[in-house]
């Protein structure tokens, strides 16, 4: 029996992406389980996946020259800007919240030099209005601070609930981004786990509901008096 012969086909050499191991730094394992880069010392592990849209962000200081937003008070409690109302909103929010000095469940328990500091810092950023009366501006932020800073803990404590139900002292394990002390989030969980602020939480919940039962907001983000100009509007 006769053995066949033919030509063999030349084959073009396969590339692989694959990086060998000495074109690269070899990835240390530190005592406590994170891989670093021995050149750099950078972590290596994946940063956390966020849920949801996170922190607004803070209106920065405006640059030497930079004009600043114009704000007038539109409500007792409302205002207008001629940029953003929403950044405006939480520009103030995020300011009472990392101006916080203590336990203070409400901004009015804000030690009145560091609400006059606030104030300082938010002026920094935004401008009264020409022609606008400035202690009425004021009054209008103090009660736009203390609605925007009530706001915040009930997000946090609803966070808190979600997480771990009334298990006070895992709360204490979720200290706001914003907090730059955590005693004074541990002081707020202690405050929260007391008897007496369960009770007067359930009743205040149940005089706003008047039933009793659960009462849902869809109005948004958007102030009242924006709801209230558009429906004048689709009347006219």
């Amino acid at each position: 029996m006769t053995r066949r012969l033919g030509l063999k086909r030349t084959r073009a050499p396969k590339y692989s992406n694959n990086v060998h191991a000495s074109d690269v730094d070899q990835h240390i394992v530190t005592a406590n389980g994170t891989e670093v880069s021995p050149t750099t010392g950078v972590d290596l592990a994946p940063a956390p996946k966020r849920r949801g849209r996170g922190p607004g962000l803070m209106r920065p200081v405006p640059k030497l020259g930079e004009i600043k937003p114009e704000v007038w008070p539109v409500a007792p409690d409302a205002f207008d800007c001629t940029e953003s109302v929403f950044q405006l909103v939480t520009t103030i929010r995020r300011l009472t919240c990392i101006n916080l000095s203590g336990p203070h469940r409400s901004y009015n328990e804000f030690d009145p030099l560091v609400r006059e500091d606030i104030l300082k810092q938010f002026l920094e950023r935004y401008q009264w209005r020409s022609n606008e009366e400035h202690n009425k501006c004021r009054v209008v932020f103090d009660r736009v601070a203390a609605k925007r800073y009530c706001d915040e803990l009930c997000d946090r404590r609803d966070d808190c609930i979600d997480a771990h139900g009334n298990n006070f002292a895992k709360w204490k394990e979720m200290v706001p981004y914003w907090c730059n002390t955590p005693q004074h989030w541990y002081d707020l969980c202690d405050i929260w786990s007391s008897t007496d602020w369960q009770y007067l939480s359930a009743k205040n919940k149940e005089n706003r509901s008047g039933t009793g039962q659960l009462v849902h907001h869809h109005a948004g983000s958007k102030p009242v008096y924006k709801h209230r100009e558009q429906m004048v509007m689709s009347q006219s």
